[in-house]
């Protein structure tokens, strides 16, 4: 859930989460987790994920799917409205790996292949990431994750160029319950994005809060989450809102499934 807390992503992310956020975290993974978000905007405009993440041997490994969807869109032509509609959505598919190489430093490496459909108009892209996490403390992370190969989104009426997202970040443990986050993104070839976050972690209870300033302006983030046992698995339940987006309103829900250790 790193986006709650400024989307420093690569430095928090750990377990199944770390498939869609830096594959290095995929070798935290220590049990089977499943996990589902779901995302709504304003307009109808929703996003699904759901991940799975298993451990074999030394590996991490995690098995994705993401879809975007918005409502239909009024077709008009020469600014008359011709009666029909075209369907918006995009699926991505997403499978990676990851490793610790010493007792501080972890690596890993994710592809991803993207479907995307406006109406008629068909178009595919893949790319693959890698990720690397240096815990240089016991309470301290650094990471990044760099756009290794991606390829244009490929339309059957022509070519869209796809922006890869360099990005970096540092968690750190200031107190017991208390960690904060600062994280850099680069979207190709220039838009940046700075963003900062702040986690309370009371017990089976969390509760956080981020900024990311990017474009000219700044987004807020607020969330809280909590986590249920049983004597088999552990549930985290997690909801957070930004009323601050291009958008409007959004709200994000999740659930994460862990077989306990």
């Amino acid at each position: 859930m790193a986006y709650l807390t400024g989307s420093a992503g690569a430095s928090q992310s750990e377990g199944a989460w770390s498939l869609f956020q830096n594959p290095a975290g995929l070798a935290r993974l220590r049990t089977t987790e499943f996990l589902f978000q779901h995302v709504q905007w304003a307009g109808d405009i929703g996003y699904e994920l759901a991940g799975l993440g298993v451990r074999r041997n030394r590996l991490g490994i995690g098995l994705g799917v993401q879809y975007f969807s918005m409502p239909e869109i009024d077709v008009i032509r020469g600014g008359i409205d011709t009666g029909s509609t075209v369907s918006v959505y995009d699926a991505a598919f997403t499978v990676g790996a990851g490793a610790d190489r010493t007792d501080s430093i972890s690596l890993g490496l994710a592809g991803r292949a993207v479907y995307s459909s406006l109406g008629e108009t068909r178009g595919t892209c893949a790319n693959i990431d890698m990720g690397g996490q240096w815990r240089f403390t016991p309470d301290a992370i650094a990471a990044a994750v760099i756009p290794y190969i991606g390829t244009d989104l490929y339309y059957n009426n022509g070519v869209s160029p796809v922006h890869p997202v360099a990005n970096a970040g540092v968690t750190w443990r200031f107190h017991p319950s208390l960690t904060g986050s600062l994280g850099y993104e680069l979207a190709l070839p220039r838009e940046h994005a700075l963003s900062a976050g702040l986690e309370g972690d009371f017990s089976d209870f969390f509760v956080r809060a981020g900024s990311r300033y990017v474009s000219d302006a700044l987004e807020l983030y607020f969330g809280a989450g909590m986590a249920l046992m049983s004597r088999r698995h552990r549930i985290t339940l997690n909801y957070a809102a930004n009323p601050t987006g291009a958008v409007g309103m959004s709200h994000w829900l999740s659930l994460g499934l862990a077989r306990r250790e």
